[in-house]
């Protein structure tokens, strides 16, 4: 990027491709009340590699239509979000112990 380049319209793009994260992240705390963390990240996995496959196999025809490679791309940031980006946390919280375990295995680890 130049001395006289205007960094706007990149700050845009990022900014509109995290607010694809949104909807993952509300309907995975949702999601994951109902069915548990390990099950959210199973079908979160599970939807977000068919939405891949997907994408990868319309590519050709995705290149001509960009918004449409934009929706396609948002959904798939999405499932990502709805999965293993809620409930990795909170599947690693629940499988440790009280803190007073957990402090005692950070002592012995370091």
């Amino acid at each position: 990027m130049g001395a006289g380049a205007n960094a706007l319209p990149s700050e845009c793009e990022c900014l509109s491709t995290n607010f694809f994260y949104l909807p993952g992240t509300i309907v995975g705390a949702f999601v994951a009340d109902w069915l548990g963390p390990k099950r959210t990240i199973i079908l979160g996995l599970v939807l977000q590699s068919i939405v891949g496959f997907i994408l990868s196999g319309v590519y050709e025809k995705l290149k001509q239509h960009i918004a449409g490679f934009a929706i396609m791309y948002g959904l798939y940031l999405s499932l990502g979000e709805l999965g293993p980006g809620n409930n990795l946390g909170l599947l690693a919280a629940k499988a440790t112990g009280t803190f007073r375990f957990v402090g005692r295995t950070v002592c012995i680890g370091i």
